[in-house]
């Protein structure tokens, strides 16, 4: 018996508008060609306060969260996993 193990994550990134471009840049590199991108509005923990931080970054910059993705199905096809991505 022999099967495919397939690791999927589904990535969310807030990001500063002007860094899209670089972001998609890097994905595609990557090959990495699925995305959605939406206007998000938020202020963080800072409550809007410029500070910096250990001397690396900016205030603002962003966050990356990488969560673990069981499973994903395309509702037209109902295509699963990877193909149901895309």
């Amino acid at each position: 018996m022999c099967f495919m193990l397939c690791i999927m994550k589904l990535i969310i990134a807030y990001i500063q508008p002007e860094r899209l471009n670089a972001v998609k840049q890097a994905l595609f590199a990557r090959d990495i060609y699925k995305m959605s991108v939406t206007n998000a509005l938020g202020c963080g923990q800072q409550g809007g306060y410029v500070h910096m931080y250990r001397g690396t970054g900016e205030i603002g910059d962003g966050k990356i969260f990488v969560l673990p993705m069981d499973e994903c199905v395309r509702i037209r096809t109902g295509e699963r996993g990877p193909a149901g991505i895309g």
